[in-house]
């Protein structure tokens, strides 16, 4: 399992329960987890979510379980996508 000392967790999904609400069907109600790291670090974690986590360019699209990204990737949550910049700064 890879870690991160951690500054940060955000909550990521369609649920209002989420720090990070996305509005969509492809979405799932608890879909993913980033744990926001320090020196632009991050771990991001897909929480068995229906349509998958996924990173541009990384692993043909491959969905992933859980991975370090930088602020700059672009994350696919299911069919919405946002950079790990935007993530952060929308939960800060």
């Amino acid at each position: 399992m890879l870690t991160v000392p951690c500054r940060k967790i955000i909550k990521i999904g369609r649920g209002y329960g989420n720090d990070l609400i996305l509005d969509s069907g492809a979405v799932s109600t608890q879909h993913a987890l980033l744990i926001v790291g320090h020196d632009g670090q991050h771990l991001l974690i897909d929480r068995n979510s229906a349509n998958g986590t996924r990173i541009a360019g990384v692993d043909d699209g491959a969905r992933i379980n859980q991975k370090m990204v930088t602020e700059v990737e672009e994350i696919f949550f299911g069919d919405v996508s946002r950079t790990v910049g935007e993530i952060v700064g929308a939960c800060e």
